[in-house]
Protein backbone atom coordinates (compact mmCIF):
# COMPACT_ATOMS: atom_id res chain seq x y z
CA UNK A 1 0.00 0.00 0.00
CA UNK A 2 0.90 3.42 -1.15
CA UNK A 3 2.69 5.28 2.45
CA UNK A 4 0.30 8.78 3.50
CA UNK A 5 2.26 11.43 2.70
CA UNK A 6 2.16 15.10 3.93
CA UNK A 7 1.91 17.80 1.64
CA UNK A 8 4.13 20.87 2.53
CA UNK A 9 2.78 23.94 1.90
CA UNK A 10 4.30 27.45 1.88
CA UNK A 11 3.04 28.53 4.69
CA UNK A 12 2.24 25.05 6.66
CA UNK A 13 4.54 21.88 7.33
CA UNK A 14 5.59 20.52 11.03
CA UNK A 15 5.50 21.35 14.85
CA UNK A 16 3.18 20.76 17.99
CA UNK A 17 2.78 21.00 21.80
CA UNK A 18 -0.34 21.05 23.97
CA UNK A 19 -0.15 18.41 26.57
CA UNK A 20 3.44 19.52 27.93
CA UNK A 21 1.80 22.88 28.30
CA UNK A 22 -1.48 21.82 29.92
CA UNK A 23 0.95 19.91 32.59
CA UNK A 24 2.59 22.76 33.62
CA UNK A 25 0.05 25.16 32.79
CA UNK A 26 2.51 27.88 30.85
CA UNK A 27 2.65 27.93 27.17
CA UNK A 28 5.87 25.72 25.63
CA UNK A 29 7.10 28.72 24.77
CA UNK A 30 6.31 32.33 26.33
CA UNK A 31 6.83 35.79 25.77
CA UNK A 32 6.60 38.34 28.33
CA UNK A 33 4.65 41.14 26.65
CA UNK A 34 6.24 44.44 26.21
CA UNK A 35 4.64 46.75 23.71
CA UNK A 36 2.45 46.48 21.35
CA UNK A 37 3.16 47.88 17.47
CA UNK A 38 0.84 48.40 14.94
CA UNK A 39 0.39 45.91 12.30
CA UNK A 40 1.19 47.02 8.58
CA UNK A 41 1.84 43.33 7.44
CA UNK A 42 -1.00 41.04 6.04
CA UNK A 43 -4.20 43.37 6.61
CA UNK A 44 -6.93 42.36 4.49
CA UNK A 45 -6.74 45.03 0.94
CA UNK A 46 -8.87 47.25 2.01
CA UNK A 47 -10.28 47.91 -1.82
CA UNK A 48 -11.10 44.11 -1.86
CA UNK A 49 -11.68 42.75 -5.42
CA UNK A 50 -11.52 45.03 -8.56
CA UNK A 51 -14.67 44.22 -10.79
CA UNK A 52 -14.75 45.29 -14.30
CA UNK A 53 -17.81 45.96 -15.69
CA UNK A 54 -18.93 45.54 -19.32
CA UNK A 55 -21.06 49.17 -20.79
CA UNK A 56 -24.55 48.60 -20.53
CA UNK A 57 -24.72 48.94 -24.22
CA UNK A 58 -22.11 46.19 -24.52
CA UNK A 59 -23.15 44.01 -22.18
CA UNK A 60 -23.11 40.17 -23.02
CA UNK A 61 -21.03 41.69 -26.30
CA UNK A 62 -18.03 40.42 -27.34
CA UNK A 63 -14.80 42.80 -26.88
CA UNK A 64 -17.54 45.62 -24.96
CA UNK A 65 -16.35 48.38 -23.55
CA UNK A 66 -15.74 48.49 -19.78
CA UNK A 67 -17.61 51.35 -17.09
CA UNK A 68 -14.90 51.49 -14.68
CA UNK A 69 -13.63 49.36 -11.73
CA UNK A 70 -15.47 48.90 -8.77
CA UNK A 71 -14.72 49.50 -5.83
CA UNK A 72 -11.32 50.78 -6.86
CA UNK A 73 -10.83 53.34 -9.55
CA UNK A 74 -8.18 51.52 -10.78
CA UNK A 75 -6.79 48.27 -12.43
CA UNK A 76 -3.89 45.70 -12.56
CA UNK A 77 -1.43 45.21 -15.20
CA UNK A 78 -1.78 40.98 -14.63
CA UNK A 79 -2.51 38.80 -17.00
CA UNK A 80 -5.85 36.79 -16.49
CA UNK A 81 -5.31 33.62 -15.72
CA UNK A 82 -5.24 30.73 -17.96
CA UNK A 83 -5.47 27.22 -15.81
CA UNK A 84 -6.94 23.96 -17.23
CA UNK A 85 -10.68 24.32 -18.66
CA UNK A 86 -13.58 21.92 -17.48
CA UNK A 87 -14.01 19.21 -20.20
CA UNK A 88 -18.05 19.81 -20.88
CA UNK A 89 -18.55 16.26 -20.42
CA UNK A 90 -17.80 16.74 -16.86
CA UNK A 91 -20.43 16.44 -14.08
CA UNK A 92 -20.53 19.36 -11.42
CA UNK A 93 -20.09 17.67 -8.08
CA UNK A 94 -21.05 20.83 -5.84
CA UNK A 95 -20.17 25.17 -6.30
CA UNK A 96 -21.35 28.49 -4.53
CA UNK A 97 -21.18 31.57 -5.98
CA UNK A 98 -18.85 34.30 -4.25
CA UNK A 99 -20.77 37.32 -4.60
CA UNK A 100 -17.95 39.97 -2.99
CA UNK A 101 -15.64 38.32 -5.83
CA UNK A 102 -17.89 37.95 -8.32
CA UNK A 103 -16.75 34.70 -8.82
CA UNK A 104 -18.25 31.00 -9.07
CA UNK A 105 -16.12 27.92 -7.50
CA UNK A 106 -17.57 24.22 -8.34
CA UNK A 107 -15.84 21.15 -7.50
CA UNK A 108 -15.69 18.73 -10.45
CA UNK A 109 -12.93 15.79 -11.43
CA UNK A 110 -9.49 17.45 -11.72
CA UNK A 111 -7.77 17.81 -14.87
CA UNK A 112 -4.98 16.66 -13.95
CA UNK A 113 -5.92 14.29 -10.75
CA UNK A 114 -8.90 11.97 -12.87
CA UNK A 115 -9.06 9.39 -9.80
CA UNK A 116 -10.28 12.24 -7.71
CA UNK A 117 -11.84 15.75 -7.29
CA UNK A 118 -10.33 19.96 -8.76
CA UNK A 119 -11.49 23.12 -7.28
CA UNK A 120 -12.33 25.49 -10.67
CA UNK A 121 -13.50 29.34 -10.80
CA UNK A 122 -15.23 31.38 -13.52
CA UNK A 123 -16.76 34.65 -13.72
CA UNK A 124 -20.13 34.33 -11.99
CA UNK A 125 -21.64 36.90 -14.49
CA UNK A 126 -19.23 37.06 -17.47
CA UNK A 127 -22.30 39.18 -19.82
CA UNK A 128 -22.19 41.89 -17.21
CA UNK A 129 -18.14 41.74 -15.87
CA UNK A 130 -15.33 41.96 -18.43
CA UNK A 131 -12.85 40.47 -15.68
CA UNK A 132 -12.11 40.54 -11.50
CA UNK A 133 -8.87 41.20 -10.10
CA UNK A 134 -8.63 39.54 -7.06
CA UNK A 135 -6.38 41.06 -4.69
CA UNK A 136 -3.07 38.50 -3.19
CA UNK A 137 -4.07 37.04 0.67
CA UNK A 138 -7.96 37.89 -0.14
CA UNK A 139 -9.59 34.80 1.18
CA UNK A 140 -11.24 32.10 -0.96
CA UNK A 141 -13.05 29.77 1.18
CA UNK A 142 -11.96 27.28 4.24
CA UNK A 143 -9.69 24.15 3.58
CA UNK A 144 -11.49 22.30 6.02
CA UNK A 145 -13.81 23.18 8.93
CA UNK A 146 -14.00 19.73 10.68
CA UNK A 147 -10.85 17.69 11.26
CA UNK A 148 -8.74 16.54 13.98
CA UNK A 149 -4.87 16.80 15.30
CA UNK A 150 -2.90 13.67 14.68
CA UNK A 151 0.24 12.25 15.99
CA UNK A 152 0.82 11.33 12.59
CA UNK A 153 0.21 12.54 9.05
CA UNK A 154 -3.30 9.72 7.78
CA UNK A 155 -4.01 10.17 4.25
CA UNK A 156 -2.89 12.69 1.37
CA UNK A 157 -4.52 16.08 2.35
CA UNK A 158 -2.77 16.41 6.03
CA UNK A 159 -1.36 19.54 6.85
CA UNK A 160 1.06 20.08 9.19
CA UNK A 161 1.27 22.43 11.89
CA UNK A 162 4.33 24.90 11.54
CA UNK A 163 5.28 28.45 11.28
CA UNK A 164 8.27 29.71 9.84
CA UNK A 165 8.45 32.91 11.20
CA UNK A 166 7.39 35.79 12.93
CA UNK A 167 6.25 37.21 9.85
CA UNK A 168 4.05 34.11 8.53
CA UNK A 169 0.29 35.24 8.08
CA UNK A 170 -2.17 34.06 10.56
CA UNK A 171 -6.07 34.53 11.22
CA UNK A 172 -6.70 35.89 14.57
CA UNK A 173 -9.93 37.43 15.88
CA UNK A 174 -11.18 37.68 12.08
CA UNK A 175 -7.88 39.66 10.49
CA UNK A 176 -5.35 38.75 8.67
CA UNK A 177 -2.06 39.92 10.70
CA UNK A 178 1.31 38.26 11.37
CA UNK A 179 1.77 35.52 14.17
CA UNK A 180 3.90 38.26 16.04
CA UNK A 181 1.55 40.38 16.15
CA UNK A 182 -1.27 37.82 17.18
CA UNK A 183 0.73 37.21 20.12
CA UNK A 184 1.50 40.52 21.00
CA UNK A 185 -2.61 41.29 20.87
CA UNK A 186 -3.18 37.79 23.10
CA UNK A 187 -0.79 38.68 25.34
CA UNK A 188 -2.21 42.46 25.75
CA UNK A 189 -5.87 41.65 25.76
CA UNK A 190 -5.85 37.75 27.13
CA UNK A 191 -2.69 36.86 28.70
CA UNK A 192 -1.94 39.57 31.47
CA UNK A 193 0.96 40.20 29.34
CA UNK A 194 1.93 37.10 28.53
CA UNK A 195 1.24 34.59 25.59
CA UNK A 196 2.86 31.53 23.72
CA UNK A 197 2.41 29.68 20.47
CA UNK A 198 1.28 26.60 20.74
CA UNK A 199 4.48 24.18 19.14
CA UNK A 200 6.80 27.02 18.93
CA UNK A 201 9.74 28.47 21.10
CA UNK A 202 9.51 32.31 21.07
CA UNK A 203 12.24 34.08 21.98
CA UNK A 204 12.97 38.00 22.21
CA UNK A 205 16.29 39.01 20.48
CA UNK A 206 18.33 40.82 23.00
CA UNK A 207 18.90 44.09 21.16
CA UNK A 208 16.82 43.73 18.88
CA UNK A 209 14.37 46.03 17.48
CA UNK A 210 11.44 45.74 15.09
CA UNK A 211 10.17 49.07 14.78
CA UNK A 212 8.31 51.59 16.51
CA UNK A 213 4.31 51.27 18.21
CA UNK A 214 2.09 54.10 17.99
CA UNK A 215 3.40 56.01 21.05
CA UNK A 216 7.32 56.15 18.90
CA UNK A 217 8.62 53.39 21.47
CA UNK A 218 10.44 51.00 20.43
CA UNK A 219 9.27 47.86 20.20
CA UNK A 220 11.46 43.95 20.33
CA UNK A 221 11.50 42.00 17.98
CA UNK A 222 10.66 37.81 18.12
CA UNK A 223 11.97 34.74 17.14
CA UNK A 224 9.99 31.64 16.37
CA UNK A 225 11.07 28.14 16.02
CA UNK A 226 8.78 24.81 16.01
CA UNK A 227 9.35 22.20 18.69
CA UNK A 228 8.47 18.97 19.25
CA UNK A 229 6.36 19.21 22.72
CA UNK A 230 3.88 16.51 22.59
CA UNK A 231 0.87 18.41 20.87
CA UNK A 232 -0.28 16.40 17.92
CA UNK A 233 0.80 18.70 14.85
CA UNK A 234 -1.09 17.43 11.91
CA UNK A 235 -4.26 18.36 11.18
CA UNK A 236 -6.28 15.76 9.17
CA UNK A 237 -9.45 16.84 7.34
CA UNK A 238 -12.63 14.91 8.37
CA UNK A 239 -14.27 14.70 5.07
CA UNK A 240 -11.67 13.26 2.81
CA UNK A 241 -9.96 10.95 5.44
CA UNK A 242 -13.23 9.39 7.05
CA UNK A 243 -13.17 6.54 4.83
CA UNK A 244 -17.22 7.11 3.61
CA UNK A 245 -18.80 8.18 0.96
CA UNK A 246 -19.72 11.99 1.34
CA UNK A 247 -23.05 13.80 -0.17
CA UNK A 248 -24.01 16.68 -1.56
CA UNK A 249 -24.64 17.98 1.91
CA UNK A 250 -20.56 17.78 2.84
CA UNK A 251 -19.31 19.86 0.63
CA UNK A 252 -19.28 23.55 1.58
CA UNK A 253 -17.48 26.64 0.75
CA UNK A 254 -15.88 25.89 4.51
CA UNK A 255 -13.82 22.94 2.66
CA UNK A 256 -13.74 23.26 -1.11
CA UNK A 257 -9.82 24.35 0.12
CA UNK A 258 -9.04 20.78 0.33
CA UNK A 259 -9.58 20.02 -3.44
CA UNK A 260 -6.67 22.11 -4.87
CA UNK A 261 -4.81 20.06 -7.08
CA UNK A 262 -0.76 20.95 -8.18
CA UNK A 263 -0.92 22.18 -11.09
CA UNK A 264 2.91 22.61 -11.74
CA UNK A 265 3.47 18.41 -11.51
CA UNK A 266 2.19 16.01 -14.73
CA UNK A 267 3.83 12.40 -14.33
CA UNK A 268 3.65 12.95 -18.81
CA UNK A 269 5.88 15.98 -18.27
CA UNK A 270 7.20 16.21 -15.03
CA UNK A 271 9.88 18.89 -14.33
CA UNK A 272 13.14 18.18 -14.16
CA UNK A 273 14.56 20.01 -11.03
CA UNK A 274 13.20 22.27 -8.29
CA UNK A 275 13.84 25.47 -9.85
CA UNK A 276 11.61 24.07 -12.62
CA UNK A 277 8.96 23.48 -10.62
CA UNK A 278 9.20 25.99 -8.55
CA UNK A 279 8.60 28.36 -11.74
CA UNK A 280 5.79 26.76 -12.83
CA UNK A 281 4.22 26.50 -8.99
CA UNK A 282 4.73 30.20 -9.04
CA UNK A 283 2.71 30.68 -12.62
CA UNK A 284 0.08 27.61 -12.23
CA UNK A 285 -1.05 27.80 -8.36
CA UNK A 286 -2.54 30.58 -7.21
CA UNK A 287 -3.92 29.19 -3.86
CA UNK A 288 -2.13 29.08 -0.82
CA UNK A 289 -3.04 27.92 3.42
CA UNK A 290 -2.90 30.27 5.92
CA UNK A 291 -3.85 29.02 9.92
CA UNK A 292 -6.69 30.44 11.90
CA UNK A 293 -5.74 30.85 15.65
CA UNK A 294 -7.59 30.89 18.55
CA UNK A 295 -6.37 31.69 21.95
CA UNK A 296 -6.54 28.86 24.85
CA UNK A 297 -6.91 30.42 28.14
CA UNK A 298 -5.52 26.64 29.90
CA UNK A 299 -2.57 26.75 28.11
CA UNK A 300 -2.22 30.58 28.18
CA UNK A 301 -0.84 30.19 24.39
CA UNK A 302 -2.20 30.85 20.71
CA UNK A 303 -3.32 27.23 19.36
CA UNK A 304 -4.50 26.44 15.51
CA UNK A 305 -7.88 25.89 14.98
CA UNK A 306 -8.18 25.26 11.25
CA UNK A 307 -6.70 25.95 8.06
CA UNK A 308 -8.32 28.17 5.92
CA UNK A 309 -7.50 29.07 1.65
CA UNK A 310 -6.18 32.38 0.48
CA UNK A 311 -5.13 33.67 -3.17
CA UNK A 312 -1.46 33.76 -2.93
CA UNK A 313 -1.07 36.93 -5.33
CA UNK A 314 -2.88 38.84 -7.09
CA UNK A 315 -4.91 36.74 -9.89
CA UNK A 316 -7.29 38.54 -12.64
CA UNK A 317 -9.78 36.08 -14.22
CA UNK A 318 -11.73 36.72 -17.70
CA UNK A 319 -12.54 33.76 -18.02
CA UNK A 320 -16.42 32.35 -18.70
CA UNK A 321 -15.98 28.85 -18.53
CA UNK A 322 -14.89 26.63 -15.34
CA UNK A 323 -10.93 26.80 -14.86
CA UNK A 324 -9.23 24.83 -12.29
CA UNK A 325 -7.04 26.93 -9.65
CA UNK A 326 -3.98 24.33 -8.33
CA UNK A 327 -1.49 25.17 -4.36
CA UNK A 328 1.90 24.14 -4.20
CA UNK A 329 2.81 20.20 -2.89
CA UNK A 330 6.35 21.54 -2.68
CA UNK A 331 9.05 19.69 -4.54
CA UNK A 332 9.63 17.13 -1.70
CA UNK A 333 6.19 15.50 -2.35
CA UNK A 334 6.76 15.00 -5.47
CA UNK A 335 10.09 12.82 -5.18
CA UNK A 336 8.54 11.02 -2.51
CA UNK A 337 5.58 9.68 -4.70
CA UNK A 338 8.48 9.28 -7.53
CA UNK A 339 10.19 7.38 -5.28
CA UNK A 340 7.25 5.06 -4.00
CA UNK A 341 6.25 4.78 -7.70
CA UNK A 342 9.64 3.12 -8.29
CA UNK A 343 9.59 0.35 -5.31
Amino acid sequence: LPLPLLLSFVLCAAGGAHDAARRSHRPAGFLLHRRRRRSPAFVLPGGGAIIRRRSSAAAGAAGGEDDGARPGDGGSSSSPYVGPILPPESELVAGVSLGELSLDLALAPSTVSPAGLGLYARLSDPDGVSSVTVPALALLGGYSREGTFESSDVGDKTVGFALRDADTGVFYERRLVSVGDAVRSAAETEGDGMCGLIGHELRLIEGGEEGEDEDGAPTTAIEVEPVDDGFPRYFVPELVNRGTAATDEDYTVQNFGQFCNDLAWNYDDPPSEAEEYAVRSDEMNVVQLVWRMEYDPEGRCLRPSWPVSVFGRDVTFDNAEFMEIGTRYGWAYWQATVDLDKI
